[in-house]
């Protein structure tokens, strides 16, 4: 089980990632997050989040992306989200 800080840093990832799928051609973001939490470092050594890099415009940056597990086990977490099931009808 993941904690509040480290569910808070998946969070920041998953959003990061939302956000440059949605508006990247309106406005720069990156795919992944950027912190200097250390925090970051142990959520990679557990396999939560994994180093990500990116060269725009010759300008490297660096950061912090979600995996899989870490996408799921924030997923997981999401309570305040409505689904209906569709039942095929």
């Amino acid at each position: 089980m993941a904690t509040k800080q480290e569910l808070r840093l998946l969070e920041k990832a998953f959003a990061a990632e939302i956000e440059y799928a949605l508006e990247r051609k309106e406005k720069f973001c990156l795919p992944f997050m950027q912190t200097k939490s250390k925090l970051a470092e142990k959520m990679v050594e557990d396999g939560l989040l994994q180093h990500a890099e990116m060269t725009v415009g010759g300008i490297h940056f660096k950061g912090y992306a979600q995996t899989y597990y870490g996408n799921m086990l924030y997923c997981m977490n999401c309570t305040d989200v409505d689904v209906e099931a569709d039942d095929g009808n």
